[in-house]
């Protein structure tokens, strides 16, 4: 006899954001208005602050003790280090009096409310709602995720083994990712896998010059110049490319930064550990996350004080470059949405890469499969754009991915509008 059960089966919500707190009010007969509102109270966020200096910690914890927040230090750092580590827990609610309170304050704390303004509020409210607009062409990252598709134009890549080495071929490939739904396309002449040799500027001009004047009049998406080396973007940009896509975020050649700021166009900066000859040797990090968005931070920085402006500027936290085969691309990829502090839009790369290949024992030619689960987990995690090299295919997961983020509860037998 099946005993008589006086409530359902307790079950705990995967709450991720405000909108699913929302979503459960609503369905428990709150207002919309009231719901919205609520949910601002119920929602918990955590705010990491790094290498503060313990002065500053200990005014701030009874700044935030007094607005009904909490503010975690291990008590034995009051007395070994001059700078340390703190958690800020609470609602949203009380980061918007934090934040409100703060700018009230000299710097450094005039800074960190600006700071919450511009970056983790914005993010927990609405996903950054961040629009790329030049040359005519916008691209609102609110909306969905974004395809760069992959064309190599190298005889030694290692995900394609040049094959689109020849113009001709480069053309036809670039064509068919944009058939196939590329919302860029990323040429680049110059390997960068791990321990590539360089290539001269001559001859990377001579790789990449010839297919983008092709390409421009064969597809109607933006074109990306995969380089390091200002004289090859300022010709590629000449010949019709609209973004320049420099893994060594601006580093390797000085000329590039100004190079950038007068064509006013989009600017990829990527993290990178020395140079891909050098980024596997020694890859070791007190703190991952951490020291990539320190890096990513300067790196945005310079590109402002160089004249590039901001909203121009795209984050890649460089999968594969400079990071363990073993552990550190699997932990970028689950912690992604933390890069959104940095208020910019986040590009991924993990296309075909060797720590898929590692972890699965199968050869650059057989990776797709394992491409799609770590595609799926960096949309699902917040990548704005997503580099490939099947582009047909990665689309397919993006949309499924999106529509499961997209999704929302059944209530009273129909969907929500």
């Amino acid at each position: 006899m099946v005993k008589k059960r006086y409530f359902s089966k307790p079950r705990l919500l995967m709450i991720r954001s405000l909108e699913d707190v929302q979503s459960e009010l609503e369905m428990l007969g709150i207002a919309p208005e009231k719901g919205k509102v609520l949910s601002h109270e119920m929602f918990t966020f955590y705010l990491k602050l790094e290498k503060m200096a313990l002065g500053l910690a200990i005014f701030l914890r009874g700044l935030v003790d007094t607005l009904g927040g909490k503010m975690l230090i291990a008590e034995e750092e009051h007395y070994k280090k001059e700078k340390i580590d703190t958690l800020i827990v609470g609602n949203w609610s009380f980061f918007k009096k934090l934040s409100f309170e703060l700018s009230k304050h000299p710097a450094p704390f005039k800074k960190l409310s600006q700071e919450l303004k511009e970056a983790a509020i914005p993010k927990l409210l609405d996903n950054n709602n961040l629009i790329l607009e030049w040359n005519g062409r916008k691209i609102d990252f609110s909306s969905r995720t974004y395809i760069m598709g992959v064309l190599n134009v190298t005889p030694d890549s290692f995900s394609d083994g040049g094959k689109f080495f020849a113009q001709e071929s480069a053309v036809k490939h670039a064509f068919k990712m944009a058939e196939e739904g590329a919302d860029i396309i990323d040429s680049g002449g110059e390997s960068s896998r791990p321990g590539a040799k360089g290539v001269d500027t001559g001859e990377e001009l001579q790789r990449v010059i010839p297919v983008i004047k092709s390409v421009v009049k064969e597809v109607d998406v933006a074109l990306s110049i995969d380089t390091t080396k200002a004289r090859v973007a300022e010709e590629a940009l000449a010949e019709g490319a609209e973004i320049v896509n420099d893994i060594s975020a601006l580093r390797f050649d000085p000329e590039m930064a100004p190079l950038v700021a007068k064509r006013k166009v989009p600017v990829i900066l990527m993290h990178m550990k020395g140079t891909p000859q050098t980024m596997q040797a020694n890859v070791y990090y007190h703190n991952l996350i951490s020291e990539i968005i320190e890096f990513l931070e300067e790196r945005i920085s310079f590109a402002v004080e160089s004249g590039i402006e901001r909203k121009k500027i795209i984050i890649d936290p460089g999968i594969g470059f400079g990071k363990s085969i073993q552990r550190d691309n699997f932990t970028i990829l689950r912690n992604l949405e933390e890069f959104q502090c940095l208020g910019r839009p986040l590009m991924v790369g993990p296309s075909r890469k060797a720590f898929l290949g590692r972890l699965l024992k199968l050869p650059v030619e057989d990776r797709e499969d394992a491409t799609a689960g770590a595609v799926a987990v960096a949309v699902m995690n917040g990548a704005n754009i997503i580099r490939v090299h099947d582009v047909k295919k990665m689309k397919r997961v993006v949309q499924v991915v999106e529509t499961i983020k997209r999704s929302e509860p059944f209530c009273g037998g129909q969907k929500r509008d």
